[in-house]
């Protein structure tokens, strides 16, 4: 079922592209729209059988993520999971068998190899916030001019 707010201001009688065309079939954006909706449902289905089926394996576990800092390690996300591979590598044939027939394996072992990439987030995150703290820096001043004396002796850039 598709809803939208008749009083969100963003529906027009005049102006934009029209949700039915003449022969009351849906417009080009609107058929878009559901297409992709659609596809999100069957997306969610597919995914509440493949941790149905994680889970009946007792493959879920939870994740807290934890970065080592100056004061010790801390936790930075809660209420995450991740697949627990020594349970994984411990199934018997039929279990397996039974995840490969759901089509949880591949997510499954895309989620294991995934996890060597946190490192890399830790160092991204890092970087983002040192790059806001520099945009934030107030901006060197000699009283109420700029200061570019860090520009004298230069020859990139000269100003008359």
């Amino acid at each position: 079922m598709l809803c939208f707010n008749e009083g969100s201001g963003l529906l027009s009688s005049h102006e934009g592209e029209l949700f039915y065309d003449d022969q009351n079939q849906p417009g080009k954006a609107l058929a878009e729209l559901v297409n992709f909706m659609q596809a999100m449902a069957a997306g969610r289905q597919f995914t509440q059988q493949v941790c149905a089926v994680l889970q009946k394996h007792s493959l879920i576990q939870p994740w807290p993520i934890t970065v080592p800092g100056d004061g010790g390690a801390k936790t930075l996300a809660t209420g995450m999971f991740r697949i627990d591979e020594a349970a994984l590598n411990q199934l018997g044939m039929d279990a397996l068998l039974e995840l490969r027939n759901a089509g949880a394996l591949l997510p499954a072992y895309c989620q294991l190899l995934s996890t060597q990439h946190v490192p890399m987030l830790f160092k991204l995150a890092d970087a983002h916030a040192q790059a806001q703290a520099m945009a934030a820096a107030p901006v060197p001043v000699k009283g109420k001019e700029l200061d570019l004396s860090f520009l004298e002796g230069r020859e990139t850039l000269k100003f008359f």
